[in-house]
């Protein structure tokens, strides 16, 4: 997938991640930030081959929970297949339903993590990424390191109670308001947490039905030949600034994925993303968005590359290379975002001062 116009195969995957992200909308950058706990460690400089503060966390409630540390692989086990496991186990270990058993370990959760949100080490990153230029950002990470640490002046929540499509906290910034999205859930609402399998069907269900009002929404008949889809690139302005879900994001506008593992036993998020690269075959290509992951060279990323997702892999020599190009991209004049010709024909789009 070559991308929007200008950015076809003749250009580099850094040149054209460095032209989407400063696309914008009435001064804010339309491509969304998927953020995963990977970040977290990037922001406070975390030794690669330290665990994580997830990992560490997972670790103390197995123990909690009677397990061996030699019985557990945490490093190698997705988070998906870690939470599902610990659960068992604590239902094993303490008696209890799976039901009482997931709401201790979440509560268990959310008291370990509140002591690392308070350090401070990843704030001058964040604070640089939440100032307002970014309309969303979708956080794969429960913790709010990202919001806490942003220097945000407010934090709104919001929590849609029947659907894990629609919670966000809205910070508001030197610059205006960025929507930060969980999709698995936080930790200022314990309940709100859902990493394992069990849901998987009722997400499933709810995002399907999210993709189909959105393609209904945007259909219309030109000519009476049938329904005529339209594009992302017109979907999008429309939507890009009060988004009725994280999904709508998905499906439409140009993400940048950073610090994410994408494992394969989230078959709902796959599915997903496999619907989003559906959705782009009818156009050309500077109708539709672009799907950036970004990691280090010599990161396997084998489970990416089938090219049914329409994912680009973009490789840096390692993480102060990747920010520097992404804070420097951020920080340049944004350009603005238009619809048909201007949006083909790149020379046509103007730098906003």
């Amino acid at each position: 997938m070559s991308g929007p116009a200008g950015r076809t195969r003749s250009v580099s995957p850094k040149e054209r991640l460095r032209r989407a992200l400063r696309d914008e909308v009435d001064g804010k950058r339309t491509s969304v930030f998927v953020l995963g706990d990977g970040v977290n460690r990037q922001a406070a400089r975390t030794p690669l081959k330290r665990p994580t503060e997830w990992q560490r966390i997972l670790g103390a409630i197995w123990r909690e929970a009677g397990g061996a540390p030699e019985d557990i692989n945490l490093v190698e086990q997705s988070p998906v297949a870690l939470w599902a496991r610990l659960v068992r186990q604590w239902s094993a270990h303490h008696r209890l339903s799976r039901a009482r058993s997931q709401q201790a370990v979440r509560a268990r959760l959310c008291a370990l993590f509140e002591p690392i949100e308070a350090e401070e080490r990843t704030r001058r990153l964040y604070a640089r990424m939440l100032d307002g230029r970014l309309a969303n950002v979708v956080s794969f990470s429960i913790d709010r390191r990202l919001v806490l640490h942003s220097g945000a002046s407010s934090v709104v929540a919001h929590r849609a109670r029947g659907s894990f499509l629609q919670r966000y906290l809205e910070v508001t910034g030197p610059r205006g308001r960025t929507k930060v999205w969980f999709p698995y859930g936080e930790t200022s609402r314990a309940a709100s947490i859902d990493v394992g399998y069990a849901a998987y069907d009722e997400r499933l269900m709810m995002l399907e039905e999210c993709r189909a009002k959105l393609m209904d929404q945007n259909n219309r008949w030109d000519y009476g030949f049938g329904p005529g889809l339209l594009p992302p690139i017109s979907v999008y302005p429309g939507l890009w600034d009060a988004p009725p879900s994280w999904s709508h994001l998905f499906l439409c506008a140009p993400l940048v994925f950073v610090g994410v593992s994408l494992p394969a036993e989230d078959w709902p998020l796959w599915w997903l993303l496999h619907q989003r690269a559906r959705y782009f075959v009818p156009f050309e290509e500077w109708q539709i968005a672009e799907t950036f992951y970004l990691t280090l060279r010599d990161t396997d990323v084998r489970h990416l590359q089938n090219g049914a997702a329409g994912i680009e892999v973009v490789t840096f020599e390692d993480y102060d290379q990747m920010w520097t190009l992404i804070l420097a991209a951020l920080d340049a004049p944004g350009v603005d975002f238009h619809k048909g010709w201007n949006r083909q024909f790149g020379l046509r789009r103007t730098n906003r001062t």
